[in-house]
């Protein structure tokens, strides 16, 4: 029996040491290795070779991990091809399996916290916050009363800043005037929450910092 206590604090780390040699029986494939979540990716010009490279090593950590007692999540695993739209329209015909298990097809996947696409434009992530952030503050806005002020702050530094804070150095994009602005405007909604002006800068300051990190 293999297996790690469920909720412990070294739960990751054994894991990780578990399966650090895991990336060695690639072969023309990079890896990256967080706990339990694992990707694969690798580039070409050609569809064909780029299906057969994948598929070739999609199989052998698959052979890798049941030799070793573990197995591949296979309905949560999918596959995402990255580039222009002239290149991706070239490469519709690819598919990709482990052990002869179909993989589905995604146009974006939210890896350790953010979504990808498959245009690199980061939309489908900033949407993802424009969908949370107004969520939060509207469960702010209706218990506000209740609150003194201090602790709606502390609310909004606790449960909102984090959201556009993450990661910010990778989605946050300067020339993208209309992606940035989607985020900024959730600023000005916090004016009707009657909070301090420090606070409210804290938020503008953020998503400043977000857009001028490429």
């Amino acid at each position: 029996m293999v297996g790690v206590p469920q909720g412990s604090i070294l739960s990751p780390l054994l894991l990780t040491i578990y399966i650090n040699d895991l990336p060695n029986v690639l072969k023309n494939s990079s890896v990256t290795l967080f706990a339990d979540d694992t990707a694969l990716y690798c580039s070409s010009e050609s569809a064909y070779r780029l299906q057969t490279i994948l598929n070739h090593d999609l199989d052998r950590p698959a052979q890798w991990l049941f030799e070793h007692k573990l197995t591949v999540n296979v309905s949560e695993s999918k596959f995402m091809l990255i580039g222009g739209n002239k290149k991706l329209n070239s490469f519709n015909d690819v598919t990709l399996s482990i052990m002869d298990r179909k993989l589905d097809r995604v146009s974006s996947y939210q890896y350790l916290g953010v979504i990808i696409n498959e245009n690199l434009t980061w939309s489908d992530h900033v949407e993802h916050l424009c969908t949370k952030v107004p969520q939060r503050l509207g469960l702010l806005r209706r218990v506000k009363c209740f609150l003194p002020r201090n602790i709606r702050e502390l609310f909004v530094k606790m449960t909102i800043i984090p959201l556009l804070d993450y990661a910010d150095a990778t989605w946050g994009d300067k020339n993208d005037v209309i992606l940035m602005n989607k985020i900024q405007v959730r600023k000005t909604q916090l004016r009707g929450l009657f909070l301090t002006s420090q606070c409210i800068h804290l938020l503008q300051r953020h998503s400043y910092s977000s857009a001028g990190r490429t």
